[in-house]
């Protein structure tokens, strides 16, 4: 097995135990609220802060797991309904279009999340670790969608690991 085969397997075993732990992070903060408001004993005042930011992290690391499955909700009845050239051009638009939307996301979510002197009310920390999930799960996007486009241009008319796990819609 190659080093970036290896290295893929490795981003997507981090992806999805983020993903997971963000989940049951969340689960156990709620589960515990609920605890406490019936024992008042556990003290909720930074449960809202914890949720926050374990759900903005596994918001933006599934969508990045997503994107590397090549799995995201997507319209392509118009690409079936082409020929072979001007749906491969079609698609190598996407593709462009897709790494445009990811570099934006990279260098906004950076200038967005740098630019943060918000601080959480009880914890007292710096917002920034909650911002900087957006450009670091548009940052592994943008490789992904580099590597997808790639193999498009590498491969013309193969279809790119059958075009992901997409979901036909009729």
């Amino acid at each position: 097995m190659g080093i970036l085969r290896a290295l893929d397997l490795a981003v997507d075993k981090l992806l999805r135990w983020s993903v997971i732990g963000c989940v049951v992070g969340c689960f156990l903060v709620l589960a515990l609220g609920v605890i406490g408001r019936i024992f008042t004993v556990v003290n909720q005042s930074a449960s809202p802060e914890f949720i926050e930011i374990l759900f903005t992290w596994g918001t933006f690391l599934g969508t990045a797991l997503l994107w590397r499955e090549r799995a995201l909700l997507r319209v392509d009845f118009l690409l079936y309904m082409l020929p072979p050239t001007p749906a491969w051009i079609l698609k190598i638009v996407i593709e462009l279009g897709m790494l445009t939307f990811t570099a934006l996301m990279v260098y906004y979510g950076w200038d967005f999340a740098t630019a943060i002197t918000e601080y959480t009310p009880f914890l007292l920390v710096n917002k920034v670790y909650w911002y900087l999930s957006i450009p670091v799960s548009g940052a592994i996007m943008m490789v992904y969608s580099l590597v997808a486009l790639y193999e498009r241009l590498r491969f013309p008319f193969v279809d790119v690991a059958k075009e992901g796990k997409q979901q036909e819609i009729i």
